[in-house]
């Protein structure tokens, strides 16, 4: 990537350590021979104390929430598009030093292989030979917005009773359609809650969000691939 926009409130590793994992690696990118990312800090925090914490992590800027359109394009344009990367890193590169920090291991520059397929081929196919796949992704779309809002609210009520169907039934109609990884992550749910119903003990709230937020960052994916599918179709 040429530029990282850091947002400030991640969960287990904010953006000040975030970015300073980077500059730890990487060095600052102005006196590093290695080029990173230009690190952006994106912040509802506006005080000047704010801005220098975020400069001393070894970010290059600060925007501040929220973003207005001049300000980003301001920032954007100091940035310089990264030189072409080899597939693979050099050895020398590996093992260079830069500002007495040992870069072994780098983060990855290298090319990353492809992932596994959102939806897999072979169902999409088997649905398309019986000319059910627009009928069953039009139907996946009335259904499974819901039972993702379903599987919200149960957690956060931590509603063992309404989890375990709503988490059974999204895993299922995934599956129909061949998104396999968006049905294992409801899988894991569906799994979590039917053990804490038999064993009588409450949902692992924390564990369950987790879970939920690969869940809909999955099903985001599932949408988009489905939608290329209805209009190849169409």
């Amino acid at each position: 990537y040429d530029v990282i926009l850091m947002d400030m409130q991640m969960p287990e590793m904010d953006g000040l350590e975030a970015s300073r994992q980077i500059q730890k690696l990487y060095g600052n990118s102005q006196k590093s021979s290695i080029t990173r990312p230009r690190i952006i800090a994106v912040t509802a925090n506006a005080m000047e104390s704010d801005r220098n914490d975020c400069i001393n992590a070894g970010m290059d800027d600060y925007i501040s929430k929220p973003i207005r359109m001049e300000q980003l394009i301001q920032v954007l344009r100091k940035c310089q598009p990264m030189p072409e990367l080899a597939v693979s890193l050099d050895p020398e590169i590996t093992n260079h030093k830069t500002s007495n920090v040992t870069l072994n291991p780098p983060l990855p520059l290298t090319v990353i292989s492809s992932s596994p397929e959102i939806l897999d081929p072979k169902v999409l196919q088997g649905l398309r030979e019986v000319e059910a796949l627009e009928e069953v992704i039009e139907i996946y779309f009335d259904t499974a917005p819901e039972l993702l809002k379903a599987i919200g609210i149960a957690i956060a009520n931590l509603d063992v009773q309404e989890l375990q169907p709503a988490a059974h039934s999204l895993k299922s109609i995934s599956g129909t359609l061949g998104a396999f990884s968006l049905s294992e992550q409801c899988q894991k749910l569906e799994h979590l809650a039917r053990h804490c119903h038999q064993s009588q003990n409450p949902l692992p709230q924390n564990e369950c969000e987790r879970i939920y937020a690969q869940i809909e960052i999955e099903f985001e994916q599932v949408k988009i691939a489905l939608q290329k599918e209805l209009s190849q179709n169409n």
